[in-house]
């Protein structure tokens, strides 16, 4: 998964929901029915209005549309930000005013 804010692309990277910009590092994804699974392991449920990413739990409502990008169902207007407490750390939101630096979560097809 890659997240395209104005910091540049950032893949998920490991099971603490931290990013890298080393493509090669990236976790690998699928999608199976609309519950996504990166590293052999689910996302976390959508609990209050920013959930950092991380590859423990197992939501659903998961789909890639037909540009490649990954959509979440949990909320509507989901958007995924790198940085709101760290420089490497990812999250998925609906706070828009909090911090400037949202993106897109992209499939990458390898």
């Amino acid at each position: 998964m890659v997240i395209d804010p104005t910091a540049g692309n950032y893949y998920l990277a490991d099971s603490t929901g931290l990013g890298t910009q080393d493509a090669t590092k990236a976790l690998t994804c699928e999608l199976a029915t609309d519950v996504m699974k990166c590293g052999g392991k689910g996302f976390p449920n959508f609990s209050g209005d920013m959930t950092r990413l991380s590859t423990t739990g197992s939501s659903t409502g998961w789909s890639i549309d037909s540009n490649d990008t990954i959509h979440w169902s949990a909320q509507p207007n989901m958007k995924f930000s790198v940085g709101i407490s760290g420089s490497k750390d990812l999250w998925a939101e609906v706070c828009p005013h909090h911090f400037t630096t949202h993106g897109e979560a992209k499939a990458i097809w390898i």
